[in-house]
């Protein structure tokens, strides 16, 4: 019986000794997954930032496009007119002349 008791004992005194490493050892995990939780966070924040950085260069790109595409229509009715300066600026005989070439 005494030796059943000492068997017993050693193995409660080893069963505590592995419970309190796995208490020990869930804490470890728990401020591993913590950190990483947090990491993994930070992560998320600075791929918002970089999307946000890209929405508005991209946003940028197409307001510059708009205006380089007004500027065209600007010059090519710029164009025009100068062209139509200098057709009213002829007189009639040069007009004449322009028609029979």
């Amino acid at each position: 019986m005494r030796f059943f008791l000492v068997l017993f004992s050693s193995h409660r005194t080893n069963t505590e000794n592995y419970y309190n490493i796995l208490i020990f050892l869930n804490g470890i995990f728990a401020i591993f997954l913590y950190l990483a939780a947090i990491q993994s966070l930070k992560r998320k924040k600075r791929y918002e930032q970089q999307l946000t950085q890209i929405d508005g260069q991209f946003s940028t790109l197409e307001f510059q496009k708009e205006v380089l595409e007004n500027a065209r229509s600007n010059t090519e009715v710029l164009r025009c007119m100068s062209a139509s300066q200098h057709a009213l600026k002829l007189g009639t005989s040069d007009v004449h002349d322009l028609m029979d070439e």
